[in-house]
């Protein structure tokens, strides 16, 4: 198990397969699918209605942050980056106790959060790529046959 981000490990190609997220524009290797990024809250929280909005984000290097924090800009909205850390279940775990929101997809969403929107003043976020990226020089057949299970569960 690696911990490192996917992106430093793909530009090391140190890993045979795996699944990104990408700008559009910005694809290199397969579309699985597209999917919107959503700011997401805790069921019970209120965490929208604060002021400064505290966000738990991946740091200003992942561009969904930059998409958020720059989304809330022009519409005028204070925020804070209260936590900022790599690790998807630590800002999940801190959304869930009700300390900040996030903006994640839409398929990461816990059942028991909320997904926030225009109605609660936040405006709406753009739509990210998903895509599967193979290693160039490692073909294998067992990468293969997992490719297209991949592929055929992310198909509608």
């Amino acid at each position: 198990m690696n911990c490192e981000s996917s992106t430093q490990l793909l530009l090391r190609q140190d890993l045979d397969l795996t699944i990104v997220t990408r700008k559009p524009g910005d694809e290199v290797g397969q579309l699985l699918r597209q999917e919107r990024l959503v700011w997401a809250e805790a069921q019970n929280a209120a965490i929208h209605e604060q002021n400064p909005l505290p966000l738990a984000m991946d740091g200003m290097t992942c561009f969904c942050t930059q998409w958020a924090c720059n989304a809330l800009d022009a519409r005028g909205r204070d925020y804070r980056l209260a936590y900022n850390c790599p690790s998807l279940s630590t800002i999940m775990a801190v959304v869930n106790v009700g300390l900040a929101m996030t903006a994640q997809l839409e398929s990461l969403v816990p059942q028991d959060w909320r997904i926030l929107g225009e109605a609660e003043g936040l405006p709406q976020l753009p739509l990210l790529n998903i895509m599967l990226v193979r290693h160039p020089n490692k073909p294998s057949p067992i990468t293969e046959c997992l490719a297209e299970h991949i592929i055929e569960g992310f198909k509608p």
